[in-house]
């Protein structure tokens, strides 16, 4: 009988240690301090490339060719979101998607061919839409 009595205090003792541990605030953290600045040159990378990449992306921006999508409005479209959501998806079944509204990034990072061959990117949207808890 006694063993019984002694699980059960323990057992007691470590629910309220842990509920105390739970009600306990976290520490005041304040902002995080701001990222050093770094020449391309010292983390191993050539300005001069860099500039041009940006210049080429640049150009196929001007261009109209950009990819990915806003979402403007809720009635055209068959998956959960919010206006002003956006996103993409690439090759291998590589998919992002943000949403501001809600706060939320989902990426997705598959390596498989062909492209969203099983319609992975709605479900995967669906699934984390209806996640959500407001």
């Amino acid at each position: 009988m006694r063993r019984p009595l002694r699980l059960l205090i323990t057992a007691l003792l470590i629910s309220l240690s842990l509920s105390a541990v739970a009600a306990a605030k976290p520490p005041a953290v304040g902002p995080a301090p701001p990222l050093p600045l770094a020449t391309p040159e010292s983390q191993g990378m050539s300005s001069e490339r860099l500039e041009r990449l940006h210049a080429e992306v640049q150009r196929f921006i001007d261009e109209g060719k950009y990819a990915g999508a806003v979402r403007i409005d809720l009635a055209k479209g068959d998956a959960l979101g919010s206006v002003g959501q956006f996103g993409w998806s690439g090759a291998a079944t590589t998919y992002a998607n943000l949403d501001p509204k809600e706060g939320t990034v989902a990426l997705l990072f598959v390596q498989h061919f062909p492209i969203d061959d099983h319609e992975l990117f709605w479900r995967f949207s669906t699934l984390g839409y209806a996640s959500i808890i407001d």
